[in-house]
C-alpha cells in the first residue's frame, strides 16, 4: 500500500524522518509529479513535486529565518513559525514580525539554478506522470514577505517596505511581458523548446558536494510565490535579480530530497546489472555486428567505436583523466558522395547512448557558435555553452562538413577548447579576468575526411567494403529493425553500466605487460609510456566489454594486436 504524502513544509519541518522515509521508496518517489513533463499550469504553489536536472550555475549562499516570532496585535498572543522550504515570512494582517526576538533564527541556504538535462536523449527521458492525488495541501496563510536577509540588511525599515514595493511593482510589469509574448532566455547550453529551469533552494548538509554540471533529481515543494520571482540572493530585489525569469518561467523549489544521477541511471526496472554484466559477452557481440554493418563492414573500427563508447575517465592522476579514450574515424565518405552519412550514424547512437551531442564543424559554426560558459558580471550569471555538459554526454564532432576559410578568433578559441577537452578532459570557462578550469568526462568521437585536425587517443582509417558502401541508406533501415527490445534496452544498459565497473591487472600480468614494454621499446624506439598507457586503457575496456572484471592475457594480447592493425592503416594512407 502506498504511502500519503499529502504533507506541507510545515509538517515535513516537524516530522522530518519520517516523511524523508517516505520519499525514500521508489514507489513513492515516483508518484510525485515531475516539473520537467508537467505544465507549469497544472501545479500548485506549494506542492511537492521532483525535477531532474544539471546544475548549470551556482550562487552564493544567503541568510533565511528557520524560524521567527509573529505576534497577534489583538490577542497579544506569540507564535513561533517555521520559515524552512519558503520564500517569505507568513503571517495574517493581525499578525506583526517581531524583528527583535530571540525566537528568530538564521540559518544559511544556498540556491542552484538546474536546466533540464543537455543532450538528453528523447527515450532517456522520463514519461509524463500524472496523478489525481493531491499531495499537499494549499491552505493560504495570508499576507506574504520575503524571508531571506542579506547580512549586510538595513536597519531602516520604513526604506525596506518602499523597496519591497517596488520590486513588486516590476515584478507585475514582468508578468504582463510574459502575457504578451515576452520571450526569456532559460540559459539551456543546448536549446530546445521542451526543456526547463528551475532555481532549487538547498538546506542544511544538503547538496554540499554537488558540482557544476552534476546531474540531480530533487524532491521538493514548488514555489510560485509573486512576492519572490525576482528575487534569489537577498531580502530586495536589485536590477540584477529583476533580470531573472519570472517564478511562472523558472520555478523555485525547496529540496527536500536530492538523489545523484546514478540513483536513477538505469533505462528498464525489468533489468538487472548482473544479468547484463552475465551476458555482457553476447551484448558486445550483437552490438559489434551492428556497428560493423553500418561502417561499411570494417570490423576493426567497430571494435575500436565499441570501446570508446565505453570509455570514461576513473581517476585523474598527474594532470592525466586515466580511462578516457577519444577516437577519430577518418575515411568517412565526403557529404557529396555519401550524404547524410554522419547524421544517420549519430541517430543510430543516440537511440544507443543516453546523452550524445552531434557538433557539425562547419567554418561558420566554428566562427559563431559559443562553446565555452562566460560569466556575465552585470547579471551575475554563468551563460551557457554547447560544452557545459555533464559526465558521459558523448560529443560527436562532424569535420566532413568543414570548409576552406578562415577561422576568426572566436573560431580558433572553440577549435582550442574542443582541443583541451579531448586531451585533457578539462574546459576553462571564461570567467573574464581569469579563467575556471572545470574537469570533464565527455567522450569525443570524431569523423573526418582526412585525419582530424584535432588530437585523438585513436585514430582509425576506415576500409570501407564497395558492397557495403552501395547499400549504406539499406543498412540502417535494417538496423533499426534488428535493434529493438529486448535486446536495445539490454544494449543500453549494457553501454551506460559496463563502463563503471570496477577492473584490476594480476600480478602475474604486471610482469607480462613489464616484458612486452621492453620489448615494444626495442622494436620501436618511437614507443613511449602515453602508447603503453593508451594499451593499458584499450585492454581494460575491452576485459569489461566481454565481461571480465580482471584483465586477461587474452584481451591484453587482443588489443595489441587490434594497435598493430591500426597504426599499419595509418601507415599505408
Amino acid at each position: 500500500m502506498m504511502d500519503n504524502l499529502n504533507f506541507d513544509s510545515n509538517f515535513l519541518a516537524h516530522n522530518t524522518e519520517s516523511c524523508l522515509s517516505k520519499l525514500n521508496k521508489e514507489e513513492n518517489w515516483n508518484r510525485l509529479p515531475l516539473i520537467n513533463s508537467c505544465s507549469h499550469q497544472n501545479l500548485k504553489d506549494g506542492q511537492l513535486v521532483r525535477f531532474r536536472g544539471m546544475i548549470q550555475d551556482m550562487y552564493n549562499p544567503v541568510l533565511y529565518f528557520s524560524s521567527y516570532a509573529v505576534r497577534n496585535t489583538k490577542t497579544n498572543e506569540t507564535l513561533i513559525r517555521c520559515g524552512k522550504y519558503k520564500d517569505s515570512l507568513e503571517y495574517s494582517e493581525e499578525e506583526e514580525f517581531l524583528f527583535e526576538s530571540e525566537d528568530n533564527i538564521n540559518k544559511e541556504r544556498r540556491s542552484v539554478y538546474c536546466v533540464s538535462i543537455p543532450a538528453l536523449n528523447d527515450w532517456a527521458k522520463l514519461p509524463l506522470h500524472t496523478s489525481n492525488e493531491s499531495l499537499v495541501n494549499h491552505e493560504n496563510a495570508g499576507a506574504k514577505r520575503n524571508m531571506e536577509i542579506d547580512e549586510e540588511e538595513s536597519s531602516d525599515k520604513s526604506e525596506s517596505n518602499i523597496t519591497k514595493r517596488l520590486c513588486s511593482s516590476q515584478e507585475s510589469a514582468s508578468n504582463k511581458q510574459v502575457a504578451n509574448g515576452m520571450e526569456y532566455d532559460l540559459n539551456l547550453p543546448i536549446p530546445n523548446l521542451m526543456d526547463k529551469a528551475c532555481i532549487i533552494n538547498l538546506y542544511d548538509e544538503d547538496g554540499s558536494n554537488l558540482k557544476l554540471n552534476d546531474v540531480v533529481e530533487v524532491a521538493g515543494f514548488l514555489s510560485f510565490d509573486s512576492s519572490t520571482t525576482c528575487t534569489i540572493n537577498g531580502d530586495f530585489c536589485t536590477d540584477d535579480e529583476i533580470k531573472f525569469p519570472p517564478s511562472s518561467i523558472v520555478p523555485r523549489l525547496h529540496a527536500v530530497l536530492i538523489k545523484d544521477a546514478m540513483s536513477f541511471n538505469p533505462p528498464s526496472n525489468l533489468l538487472s546489472t548482473d544479468d547484463v554484466w552475465q551476458n555482457a559477452a553476447y551484448l558486445q557481440k550483437e552490438l559489434k555486428l551492428v556497428l560493423t554493418q553500418v561502417l561499411f563492414g570494417d570490423i576493426l573500427a567497430a571494435d575500436y567505436l565499441i570501446l570508446h563508447l565505453l570509455s570514461t575517465v576513473y581517476k585523474r592522476q598527474d594532470m592525466m583523466a586515466l580511462g578516457k579514450c577519444s577516437l577519430n574515424l577518418s575515411n568517412i565518405p565526403s557529404p557529396s558522395l555519401l550524404p547524410g552519412y554522419t547524421k544517420k550514424l549519430y541517430s543510430l547512437l543516440s537511440e544507443l547512448l543516453h546523452k550524445s551531442h552531434f557538433l557539425p564543424m562547419s567554418l561558420t559554426n566554428m566562427n559563431s557558435v559559443d562553446l565555452i560558459p562566460k560569466k556575465n558580471y552585470e547579471t551575475n550569471k554563468l551563460i551557457s555553452g554547447q560544452l557545459q555538459l555533464s559526465n558521459k554526454t558523448h560529443l560527436v564532432l562532424d569535420e566532413t562538413c568543414m570548409e576552406a576559410g578562415k577561422l576568426d578568433e572566436k573560431g580558433v578559441r572553440n577549435i582550442q577548447a574542443l582541443g583541451n577537452l579531448i586531451t585533457f578532459q578539462k574546459l576553462d570557462y571564461n570567467f573574464q579576468f581569469y579563467p575556471v578550469e572545470i574537469d570533464t568526462n565527455i567522450p569525443v568521437l570524431i569523423l573526418s575526411e582526412g585525419k582530424s585536425m584535432l588530437n585523438s587517443d585513436c585514430h582509425v582509417v576506415l576500409q570501407p567494403d564497395k558492397m557495403c558502401l552501395l547499400t549504406i541508406n539499406e543498412t540502417f533501415e535494417a538496423a533499426k529493425h534488428f535493434m529493438k527490445d529486448p535486446l536495445l534496452s539490454r544494449l543500453r544498459f549494457y553501454l551506460s553500466s559496463i563502463p563503471f565497473k570496477d577492473h584490476e591487472i594480476p600480478s602475474d600480468l604486471q610482469k607480462v605487460i613489464h616484458e612486452d614494454f621492453v620489448k615494444l621499446r626495442q622494436n620501436d624506439n618511437k614507443f613511449s609510456g602515453d602508447d603503453l598507457h593508451i594499451l593499458l586503457v584499450l585492454a581494460r575496456l575491452h576485459s569489461l566489454s566481454k565481461g571480465q572484471q580482471l584483465l586477461t592475457h587474452e584481451s591484453w594480447q587482443t588489443v595489441q594486436d587490434m594497435e598493430e592493425q591500426r597504426k599499419s592503416r595509418i601507415i599505408k594512407k
